[in-house]
Protein backbone atom coordinates (compact mmCIF):
# COMPACT_ATOMS: atom_id res chain seq x y z
CA UNK A 1 0.00 0.00 0.00
CA UNK A 2 1.21 3.50 -0.83
CA UNK A 3 0.85 6.66 1.24
CA UNK A 4 1.12 10.17 -0.20
CA UNK A 5 2.29 13.42 1.36
CA UNK A 6 2.11 16.64 -0.66
CA UNK A 7 2.03 20.41 -0.72
CA UNK A 8 1.50 22.98 -3.46
CA UNK A 9 4.72 22.01 -5.21
CA UNK A 10 5.78 18.49 -4.33
CA UNK A 11 4.37 15.02 -3.89
CA UNK A 12 6.13 12.15 -2.12
CA UNK A 13 4.92 8.55 -2.28
CA UNK A 14 6.02 5.96 0.30
CA UNK A 15 5.19 2.25 0.28
CA UNK A 16 4.41 0.15 3.34
CA UNK A 17 6.73 -2.47 1.78
CA UNK A 18 10.05 -1.67 3.42
CA UNK A 19 8.78 1.85 4.29
CA UNK A 20 10.52 2.73 1.03
CA UNK A 21 10.02 5.96 -0.89
CA UNK A 22 8.61 5.36 -4.35
CA UNK A 23 8.46 8.89 -5.69
CA UNK A 24 9.68 12.46 -5.11
CA UNK A 25 7.91 14.52 -7.73
CA UNK A 26 7.82 18.20 -8.62
CA UNK A 27 4.20 18.59 -9.67
CA UNK A 28 4.69 21.99 -11.29
CA UNK A 29 7.36 20.63 -13.63
CA UNK A 30 5.99 17.07 -13.71
CA UNK A 31 9.51 15.85 -12.97
CA UNK A 32 10.43 12.70 -11.03
CA UNK A 33 13.61 12.95 -8.95
CA UNK A 34 13.63 9.46 -7.47
CA UNK A 35 14.79 6.41 -9.42
CA UNK A 36 11.76 4.34 -10.39
CA UNK A 37 13.07 0.84 -9.83
CA UNK A 38 13.40 -0.44 -13.38
CA UNK A 39 14.16 -4.14 -12.97
CA UNK A 40 16.58 -4.12 -15.90
CA UNK A 41 19.04 -2.21 -13.71
CA UNK A 42 17.97 -2.17 -10.04
CA UNK A 43 14.52 -2.99 -8.69
CA UNK A 44 14.67 -0.87 -5.53
CA UNK A 45 14.30 2.91 -5.18
CA UNK A 46 15.31 3.97 -1.66
CA UNK A 47 15.61 0.90 0.59
CA UNK A 48 16.42 1.05 4.30
CA UNK A 49 19.42 -1.05 5.32
CA UNK A 50 19.20 -2.83 8.69
CA UNK A 51 20.72 -4.59 10.65
CA UNK A 52 23.63 -4.76 8.19
CA UNK A 53 24.82 -2.66 5.28
CA UNK A 54 25.98 -4.32 2.10
CA UNK A 55 27.20 -7.93 2.35
CA UNK A 56 28.26 -10.58 4.83
CA UNK A 57 30.81 -13.16 3.78
CA UNK A 58 28.75 -16.09 2.43
CA UNK A 59 25.73 -14.17 3.78
CA UNK A 60 26.55 -15.61 7.22
CA UNK A 61 27.66 -14.38 10.63
CA UNK A 62 28.19 -15.71 14.12
CA UNK A 63 26.33 -14.63 17.25
CA UNK A 64 27.60 -16.10 20.52
CA UNK A 65 29.19 -18.82 18.42
CA UNK A 66 25.96 -19.76 16.59
CA UNK A 67 25.80 -19.31 12.83
CA UNK A 68 23.01 -17.32 11.19
CA UNK A 69 22.28 -16.45 7.58
CA UNK A 70 21.12 -13.02 6.42
CA UNK A 71 20.76 -11.52 2.91
CA UNK A 72 22.57 -8.43 1.70
CA UNK A 73 21.44 -5.21 3.39
CA UNK A 74 19.50 -7.06 6.09
CA UNK A 75 15.84 -7.80 6.75
CA UNK A 76 13.97 -4.47 6.74
CA UNK A 77 13.79 -3.66 3.03
CA UNK A 78 11.66 -6.73 2.20
CA UNK A 79 9.14 -6.57 5.06
CA UNK A 80 5.72 -4.96 5.31
CA UNK A 81 5.33 -2.00 7.68
CA UNK A 82 2.16 -0.61 9.22
CA UNK A 83 1.42 2.87 7.87
CA UNK A 84 -0.34 5.80 9.50
CA UNK A 85 -1.27 9.09 7.85
CA UNK A 86 -0.47 11.83 10.38
CA UNK A 87 -1.43 14.73 8.10
CA UNK A 88 -1.35 15.74 4.44
CA UNK A 89 2.38 16.37 4.89
CA UNK A 90 3.42 13.59 7.26
CA UNK A 91 3.22 9.80 7.36
CA UNK A 92 4.63 7.25 9.81
CA UNK A 93 5.55 3.58 9.36
CA UNK A 94 6.18 0.98 12.07
CA UNK A 95 7.71 -2.48 12.00
CA UNK A 96 8.47 -4.90 14.83
CA UNK A 97 10.55 -8.05 14.68
CA UNK A 98 8.70 -11.21 13.62
CA UNK A 99 9.42 -14.90 13.99
CA UNK A 100 10.72 -14.85 10.42
CA UNK A 101 13.13 -11.96 10.99
CA UNK A 102 14.35 -13.58 14.22
CA UNK A 103 15.43 -16.65 12.27
CA UNK A 104 17.93 -14.37 10.51
CA UNK A 105 18.49 -11.80 13.27
CA UNK A 106 17.46 -13.13 16.70
CA UNK A 107 16.51 -9.86 18.38
CA UNK A 108 13.26 -8.12 19.23
CA UNK A 109 13.31 -4.59 17.87
CA UNK A 110 11.02 -1.88 16.61
CA UNK A 111 11.66 0.55 13.76
CA UNK A 112 9.60 3.70 13.25
CA UNK A 113 10.10 5.69 10.06
CA UNK A 114 8.56 9.13 9.61
CA UNK A 115 8.42 11.15 6.39
CA UNK A 116 7.51 14.83 6.59
CA UNK A 117 7.28 17.40 3.80
CA UNK A 118 8.14 21.03 4.50
CA UNK A 119 9.49 23.91 2.36
CA UNK A 120 10.44 21.71 -0.61
CA UNK A 121 12.33 19.32 1.66
CA UNK A 122 11.59 15.76 2.69
CA UNK A 123 12.51 15.15 6.35
CA UNK A 124 13.05 11.48 7.20
CA UNK A 125 13.55 10.02 10.68
CA UNK A 126 14.33 6.41 11.66
CA UNK A 127 13.88 5.40 15.30
CA UNK A 128 15.34 2.01 16.22
CA UNK A 129 14.37 0.59 19.62
CA UNK A 130 15.93 -2.50 21.17
CA UNK A 131 12.94 -4.30 22.70
CA UNK A 132 14.96 -7.42 23.56
CA UNK A 133 16.62 -8.26 26.87
CA UNK A 134 20.21 -8.21 25.60
CA UNK A 135 22.49 -5.76 23.83
CA UNK A 136 21.65 -5.63 20.12
CA UNK A 137 24.46 -5.19 17.55
CA UNK A 138 23.54 -3.59 14.24
CA UNK A 139 24.55 -1.25 11.48
CA UNK A 140 22.24 1.01 9.52
CA UNK A 141 22.24 2.70 6.15
CA UNK A 142 20.25 4.66 3.60
CA UNK A 143 20.17 3.81 -0.10
CA UNK A 144 18.14 6.36 -2.15
CA UNK A 145 18.69 6.42 -5.91
CA UNK A 146 18.16 9.58 -7.95
CA UNK A 147 17.45 10.00 -11.64
CA UNK A 148 20.24 11.56 -13.67
CA UNK A 149 19.38 14.52 -15.85
CA UNK A 150 22.36 13.70 -18.03
CA UNK A 151 24.96 11.00 -18.54
CA UNK A 152 26.83 9.83 -15.45
CA UNK A 153 30.06 11.38 -16.73
CA UNK A 154 28.26 14.76 -16.97
CA UNK A 155 27.14 14.53 -13.34
CA UNK A 156 29.03 15.17 -10.13
CA UNK A 157 28.65 15.30 -6.36
CA UNK A 158 29.62 18.47 -4.54
CA UNK A 159 30.85 18.25 -0.93
CA UNK A 160 31.96 20.76 1.67
CA UNK A 161 35.28 18.96 2.19
CA UNK A 162 38.42 20.28 0.53
CA UNK A 163 39.80 16.80 -0.03
CA UNK A 164 38.02 13.61 -1.14
CA UNK A 165 39.77 10.36 -0.33
CA UNK A 166 37.89 7.05 -0.48
CA UNK A 167 38.91 4.44 2.06
CA UNK A 168 37.76 1.42 0.11
CA UNK A 169 36.22 0.22 -3.08
CA UNK A 170 33.23 -2.07 -2.76
CA UNK A 171 33.34 -5.09 -5.05
CA UNK A 172 30.38 -7.49 -5.21
CA UNK A 173 29.24 -6.00 -1.92
CA UNK A 174 32.55 -6.51 -0.09
CA UNK A 175 35.22 -4.05 0.97
CA UNK A 176 38.61 -3.93 -0.63
CA UNK A 177 41.04 -1.68 1.24
CA UNK A 178 42.16 0.85 -1.35
CA UNK A 179 42.76 4.50 -0.61
CA UNK A 180 42.22 6.76 -3.60
CA UNK A 181 42.45 10.53 -3.94
CA UNK A 182 39.50 11.92 -5.91
CA UNK A 183 40.55 15.55 -5.80
CA UNK A 184 39.09 18.67 -4.30
CA UNK A 185 35.45 19.14 -3.28
CA UNK A 186 33.72 17.67 -6.37
CA UNK A 187 33.43 13.93 -7.02
CA UNK A 188 33.31 13.39 -10.77
CA UNK A 189 32.62 10.17 -12.64
CA UNK A 190 33.76 8.30 -15.70
CA UNK A 191 31.74 5.96 -17.90
CA UNK A 192 33.29 2.94 -16.16
CA UNK A 193 33.41 4.27 -12.57
CA UNK A 194 30.88 1.70 -11.41
CA UNK A 195 31.81 -1.23 -13.59
CA UNK A 196 31.77 -4.69 -11.99
CA UNK A 197 29.24 -3.60 -9.33
CA UNK A 198 31.88 -1.42 -7.69
CA UNK A 199 30.95 1.30 -5.21
CA UNK A 200 32.97 4.04 -3.56
CA UNK A 201 32.99 4.34 0.23
CA UNK A 202 34.19 7.45 2.04
CA UNK A 203 34.96 6.99 5.72
CA UNK A 204 36.73 10.25 6.46
CA UNK A 205 34.32 12.87 5.13
CA UNK A 206 33.78 15.90 7.30
CA UNK A 207 30.79 16.76 5.13
CA UNK A 208 27.30 15.72 6.12
CA UNK A 209 25.95 17.10 2.89
CA UNK A 210 26.15 16.01 -0.74
CA UNK A 211 24.72 17.90 -3.71
CA UNK A 212 24.05 16.07 -6.97
CA UNK A 213 24.68 18.46 -9.85
CA UNK A 214 24.68 18.22 -13.63
CA UNK A 215 26.87 20.02 -16.13
CA UNK A 216 24.00 20.57 -18.57
CA UNK A 217 21.02 21.06 -16.26
CA UNK A 218 20.10 23.42 -13.40
CA UNK A 219 18.42 20.66 -11.37
CA UNK A 220 19.95 19.66 -8.04
CA UNK A 221 19.37 17.08 -5.32
CA UNK A 222 20.78 17.95 -1.89
CA UNK A 223 21.06 15.39 0.91
CA UNK A 224 21.93 16.18 4.52
CA UNK A 225 22.33 13.59 7.28
CA UNK A 226 23.21 13.47 10.96
CA UNK A 227 26.60 12.70 12.51
CA UNK A 228 25.53 9.18 13.50
CA UNK A 229 25.99 8.28 9.82
CA UNK A 230 29.74 8.88 9.39
CA UNK A 231 30.28 6.90 6.17
CA UNK A 232 29.08 7.62 2.66
CA UNK A 233 28.77 5.08 -0.14
CA UNK A 234 28.21 6.19 -3.73
CA UNK A 235 26.95 3.64 -6.23
CA UNK A 236 25.26 3.20 -9.59
CA UNK A 237 24.55 0.24 -11.80
CA UNK A 238 26.86 0.42 -14.80
CA UNK A 239 25.00 1.98 -17.73
CA UNK A 240 21.93 2.93 -15.68
CA UNK A 241 20.60 6.52 -15.49
CA UNK A 242 20.66 6.88 -11.70
CA UNK A 243 23.04 7.51 -8.82
CA UNK A 244 22.70 6.32 -5.21
CA UNK A 245 23.87 8.52 -2.33
CA UNK A 246 24.11 6.30 0.76
CA UNK A 247 24.98 7.52 4.29
CA UNK A 248 25.93 4.53 6.47
CA UNK A 249 26.95 3.85 10.06
CA UNK A 250 28.75 0.56 9.37
CA UNK A 251 30.98 -1.33 6.98
CA UNK A 252 30.52 -4.32 4.74
CA UNK A 253 32.64 -7.39 5.39
CA UNK A 254 36.12 -7.23 3.95
CA UNK A 255 36.64 -9.25 0.78
CA UNK A 256 39.23 -11.37 2.61
CA UNK A 257 37.28 -11.73 5.86
CA UNK A 258 36.30 -14.99 7.45
CA UNK A 259 32.88 -15.34 9.05
CA UNK A 260 33.02 -13.76 12.51
CA UNK A 261 30.99 -12.50 15.45
CA UNK A 262 28.45 -9.84 14.51
CA UNK A 263 29.25 -7.63 17.49
CA UNK A 264 32.95 -7.51 16.59
CA UNK A 265 32.47 -6.31 13.01
CA UNK A 266 33.81 -2.90 12.06
CA UNK A 267 31.46 -0.01 12.78
CA UNK A 268 28.90 -2.09 14.69
CA UNK A 269 26.49 -0.18 16.96
CA UNK A 270 25.77 -1.87 20.30
CA UNK A 271 22.33 -0.84 21.53
CA UNK A 272 21.40 -1.71 25.12
CA UNK A 273 17.93 -3.09 26.00
CA UNK A 274 15.14 -0.49 25.84
CA UNK A 275 17.50 2.07 24.32
CA UNK A 276 16.67 4.06 21.17
CA UNK A 277 18.87 5.32 18.34
CA UNK A 278 17.63 7.88 15.78
CA UNK A 279 18.99 8.42 12.28
CA UNK A 280 17.82 11.44 10.29
CA UNK A 281 18.33 12.89 6.84
CA UNK A 282 16.73 15.38 4.47
CA UNK A 283 16.29 15.53 0.71
CA UNK A 284 15.99 18.94 -0.90
CA UNK A 285 15.22 19.06 -4.64
CA UNK A 286 15.33 22.05 -6.96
Amino acid sequence: MNYIIKDNHMEVVVSTFGAEMHSIKDNNLNYEYLWQGEEEFWGFRAPILFPIVSALKNQEYLLNGQKYSMPNHGVIRTNEFTGSQISDKEVKFTFSATEETKKMYPFDFKMEVTYRLENHKVYISHLITNTSTETMPFTFGLHPGFNLDDKLENSYLEFEDEKLISNVDLKDGFMIAKEMDYGVKNLTFKVDTFSQSKALVFGNLKSRQAILRFQNSPRTVTMNWNDDLPLLAVWAKAGAPFLCIEPWCGWADNYEDTINELSSKKGMVLLAPNQVREYKYTIDVA
